[in-house]
């Protein structure tokens, strides 16, 4: 189906995975979460199992939201404790319908300039309470600085 689409726009075929990494244990210090978030994405696509261990794990809330969105798609993922993850390979993802809210860090952008330049701003789609980083509460009066779970 998708070979047939990329045919139809004058590919060849599907783009195709040519590397493959072994899934193996893989241990990482990280500070912050895209490396690991990149290997969960690609996981589930390889042979065998993978596991990662992930020490001093940084940004463990967007981790969390990884995984959420991987079991969105139809992945299993295990999840003990932000610092172990073990995915199974052969899986395949499933579409899906969803809202996404919106991207806090993104939106610290427009939020900053708008401080800077005392102007008033209105920002949308951003849900306080739904997979979020780590600057939630910040912005939300009815918190009183407590953080809110994922």
């Amino acid at each position: 189906m998708h070979s047939e689409r990329y045919r139809q726009q004058g590919s060849p075929a599907a783009p195709v995975l040519r590397y493959r990494c072994p899934p193996d244990t893989t241990g990482l210090t990280v500070p912050f979460s895209q490396p690991v978030t990149g290997l969960l994405l690609a996981a589930p696509l390889l042979n065998g199992r993978s596991r990662i261990t992930v020490n001093h794990a940084g940004e463990r809330p967007y981790l969390r939201m990884t995984c959420a969105w991987l079991r969105i798609a139809g992945i299993e993922v295990l999840n003990r404790g932000d610092y172990y993850f073990e995915v199974a390979g052969g899986q395949r993802y499933h579409a899906f319908t969803h809202t996404i809210p919106g991207d806090w860090s993104s939106a610290l952008f427009p939020l900053t300039a708008a401080v800077i330049c005392n102007a008033a701003l209105t920002l949308t789609n951003l849900d306080p309470y739904r997979y979020t980083g780590r600057l939630t509460s910040a912005f939300d009066p009815a918190s009183n600085g407590r953080r809110h779970p994922l």
